[in-house]
């Protein structure tokens, strides 16, 4: 990524020693004769429309037990540090009933596979959709991501696409919650087609348990109309 934000601070002296620089065509920063220090260098990447990543301090009250620890410099020897950023995406969310019919006020977790120290997400955040049952999230990053229906009295019965879902660099993507009344005994099972991860209708499903066994069909993939 050429011409990222790379902002350096040196935490081992009494004044710290603030470096605001960019990468080259590379995407590559380097910095002769730093001065060497233990877990010194505070160290974030940004760049505008795309995702940024930084290091930790260990014992940091939001990432206790961070992946990427404040790097070290050793005299005499050459330290590397990698990170990884790509451009932003938005991700629409639509909360509908079985009817299609939109679902207002729905809150829900929108959680990512991507984390940032030990059991703590670098994506977290809980979010509600409006009075015609859409949320818009602007500026997330790509990765794999898991949702939370945390609206009582309700239960997900159908996501398109299945859950849990990719979001790609640089896409506008939708996400589409079927919701229904909450049912204690319920489970939601989602069948797709192996090559291309579409949703499958009229797969048969078997449930057993013990000698009770009951067959279910698997409805709509989806459906759409234009009128």
């Amino acid at each position: 990524v050429e011409n990222a934000n790379v902002y350096v601070k040196y935490n081992a002296t009494t004044t710290p020693i603030i470096i605001n620089d960019m990468t080259n065509k590379d995407g590559s920063l380097q910095i002769i004769d730093a001065p060497p220090g233990n877990s010194a260098y505070e160290i974030t990447v940004s760049k505008s429309g795309y995702s940024s990543e930084k290091t930790y301090a260990l014992g940091d009250p939001l990432n206790p037990v961070p992946d990427k620890l404040h790097a070290n410099v050793l005299k005499g020897q050459v330290t590397q540090v990698s990170f990884i950023i790509d451009k932003v995406s938005q991700l629409t969310v639509n909360t509908r009933n079985i009817n299609c019919s939109p679902f207002s006020g729905v809150d829900f977790n929108l959680e990512s596979s991507k984390t940032i120290g030990l059991n703590t997400f670098k994506y977290d955040i809980d979010h509600v959709t409006d009075s015609s049952g859409k949320k818009i999230i602007n500026n997330i990053e790509w990765d794999t991501y898991n949702l939370t229906l945390l609206e009582s009295g309700k239960q997900l019965i159908g996501s398109n696409p299945s859950l849990p879902f990719d979001i790609f660099p640089d896409t506008e993507q939708t996400l589409d919650l079927i919701l229904g009344n909450s049912n204690p005994n319920a489970v939601l099972v989602t069948v797709v087609d192996g090559a291309n991860q579409q949703l499958l209708s009229d797969a048969v499903v078997d449930f057993t348990q013990g000698s009770n066994m009951k067959t279910a069909t698997t409805g709509s993939g989806y459906l759409e109309q234009t009128d």
